[in-house]
Order: structure tokens, then sequence, then C-alpha cells
């Protein structure tokens, strides 16, 4: 009896250390998932936050107030979606990866103008640059014409 009574704790304490492994319980999985969400939800974010502040950096919450507008618009969906909850983090994080590419349109757009506009002031300075030298010329033709000649 002493023996069996000797075994019996080995006995259950290999039969409990070989027992299959219960995997994650779903309160686990499903924090794991939250925690997930809201990692891509911050790093959406802060992607969306930087492709706004580019944006911004090239004026194009002026150059193209409506592109620019509409990205901020669903950058707030986002922020209001984060607030929500952690339910919603999924949803947030969609909504800023759009914005960022909103942002990043806009960008775009305001560059080109930008750099339209700068060809044209180029060119402007070119043209201000012909007339003052016809301008000369015509002076330096008036000086020298021959006194007394007109009509």
């Amino acid at each position: 009896m002493k023996k069996i009574l000797l075994v019996l704790p080995f006995f259950v304490l290999f039969s409990c250390a070989s027992a299959p492994d219960k995997g994650i319980a779903p309160d686990d999985n499903s924090m794991q998932q939250s925690a997930a969400a809201s990692v891509s939800a911050d790093k959406e974010k802060s992607r969306a936050t930087d492709a706004m502040n580019k944006a911004k950096d090239i004026k194009a919450d002026v150059a193209v107030k409506d592109d620019f507008s509409k990205a901020l618009g669903v950058y707030n969906e986002a922020e209001t979606l984060l607030a929500s909850g952690p339910d919603k983090t999924a949803a947030a994080a969609a909504r800023y990866l759009e914005s960022e590419k909103l942002f990043l349109e806009a960008y775009e757009k305001a560059k080109a103008k930008r750099e339209e506009a700068l060809k044209q002031l180029e060119k402007a300075r070119a043209d201000i640059k012909n007339v003052e030298s016809d301008a000369a010329e015509m002076e330096a033709e008036q000086n020298t014409a021959p006194a007394g000649t007109g009509g």
C-alpha cells in the first residue's frame, strides 16, 4: 500500500505534464486581437498625421482646399471611431489609411500647382528681361539719332 501511495504522486505529476495544451482561451484571443487592432490603428494614425503635415507644409490646405478638406473629414471620422471604443479600432485604422491616401493626393496636386506657378513666374521674369532689353535698345537708338530729324 505504501508503494502505491509513493508512486501515485509521480503518476499524477507526469500525467498532468504530458496533457495536451488547451490553447489560447477565447478571452486571451480577443484581447490579442484588440491589442493588434489598436497597434494597427496607432500606426495608421501616425502615417495619416505625417501625410497631413506633409500636405500642410506645401500649403495644400490652401492650394487644393476641397481635396484637403475631404482628407481631413476622413481623418476626423477615424478619430471619432477610435474614440468610440476598442470594437471600432479596425474601422478607425481603415479610415486613417484612406485619409493618408487622400492627404498624399492633395499633396501631389498642390505640388503640381506650385511647380506650374514657379514655371509661370520664371517665364514672367524672362519676359520682363526681354522688355527691359528692348526698351534699353530703343533708348540707345533714340540717343544716337541725328538731331533735327523730326516731323
